[in-house]
Formats: structure tokens, C-alpha cells, sequence
């Protein structure tokens, strides 16, 4: 990774969730984006929230004039997948199956998508 690398950092909870955008290792960009539990409860699963959240990130992205193309690298907290060391991980096709069909239970954090934002 290159220390100029722009990254977005993505923290889901329960009804919130929290954006980070960092260029060159300083955060540039810093936003809690809140959610109503009436429009959360409307979703099946916690992993049906995920294009719900995903606009609401990228709507906050264009209000602050920060574009997807300039954004190198996407993460967010861990979700609930099998056991496995500690670290950072590319997404693989076992930690989507994981996340989407939680070993452990749900959790916020196990919003997944198919493909990446």
C-alpha cells in the first residue's frame, strides 16, 4: 500500500454508521451518518441493510465532494466470520458465505455484499 493511498474506513453499528476518509495517513473527512429504527426493522436481515447504507455512504461522499474513483482502498470493522487470526484480510468468497450466513449470529458488522461498493 502506498503511504499516499486514500482510504475509506466504515464502522456499522447498530444504528449508525460512522464514515472515515483518510489521505496520506490524516483523516480528511469524518461522518456519523444515522439511521432510523423504523426504516432498519424494515429490512429481513442485518445483511439486507446493505445497499440502505451503501447510499447512505455514498450520498455523504458526494455532499462532501469526495469521489469513488479517488478512494484506493475500502475497509470496515471485521463481521462475525468462523475463527481466524488476527489481521487484515482481502475479502475471499468464504468470509462473504461467513457474513452473509453468520456461524456465530448476527451482528451489524456482518452487513456483506456480493461485490465490493
Amino acid at each position: 500500500m502506498s503511504e499516499n493511498a486514500c482510504v475509506l474506513a466504515l464502522k456499522p453499528e447498530f444504528l449508525v454508521t460512522k464514515i472515515g476518509l483518510y489521505q496520506q495517513g490524516n483523516l480528511v473527512f469524518l461522518k456519523s451518518v444515522q439511521h432510523q429504527k423504523d426504516e432498519l426493522d424494515s429490512f429481513t436481515t442485518q445483511t439486507d441493510q446493505f445497499e440502505y447504507r451503501a447510499d447512505a455512504v455514498i450520498n455523504e461522499l458526494r455532499k462532501a465532494d469526495i469521489h469513488l474513483e479517488d478512494i484506493d482502498i475500502i475497509m470496515a470493522r471485521g463481521g462475525l466470520l468462523r475463527p481466524i487470526a488476527s489481521g487484515v484480510y482481502e475479502v475471499n468468497e468464504a468470509m462473504k458465505r461467513d457474513l452473509h450466513n453468520s456461524p456465530v449470529g448476527p451482528h451489524s458488522v456482518n452487513i456483506d455484499r456480493k461485490s465490493v461498493v
